[in-house]
């Protein structure tokens, strides 16, 4: 695991420099510097708390639901925010599914919703293919406290 960890952690470092080339390229406090900015104080959280912890910070996917999401390019923040979109929406139609058929037991188990998200993340992928037609999505569930799903996304999974 500390591979992984360390593996992902050059991956966003790497990201940080293109991002930071990226920024020095505007005019500072243009339109495009601003949002240049942003990404890489995005970037910068990020490196920070997998530096810190291990861990990047979970993403919630649904009530109860959340998710590590680890996206290939790391850089690619539109991919990633697409990634969890289209999962949420996945989810989010299951979900609608599930309360229509339960008017008697309005409290779902956490087993339940984990078999619900994992099975929500094969549309999901169909949604992200809309947009990105070689991306992948994979996921499982991560054993904690919390209802925690690893989300593996690649957006072109066809190259080697």
């Amino acid at each position: 695991m500390p591979d992984l960890v360390a593996r992902r952690l050059l991956e966003l470092m790497r990201a940080q420099r293109r991002a930071e080339g990226e920024r020095d390229s505007h005019a500072r406090a243009s339109a495009a510097w601003e949002s240049a900015s942003a990404r890489l104080d995005d970037l910068n959280e990020r490196i920070w708390r997998l530096a810190a912890s291990g861990t990047e910070a979970p993403e919630e996917l649904a009530a109860g639901v959340n998710a590590t999401l680890e996206a290939d390019p790391e850089d690619d923040l539109l991919f990633r925010r697409s990634v969890l979109l289209c999962v949420r929406r996945a989810l989010g139609d299951t979900t609608h599914e599930r309360l229509a058929e339960q008017t008697a037991n309005r409290v779902a188990l956490a087993d339940e919703r984990v078999r619900a998200t994992l099975a929500a993340v094969e549309t999901a992928q169909l949604r992200l293919r809309s947009e990105y037609p070689a991306a992948t999505i994979t996921a499982q569930p991560i054993e904690d406290e919390a209802v925690t799903i690893h989300l593996h996304a690649e957006r072109n999974a066809n190259i080697a």
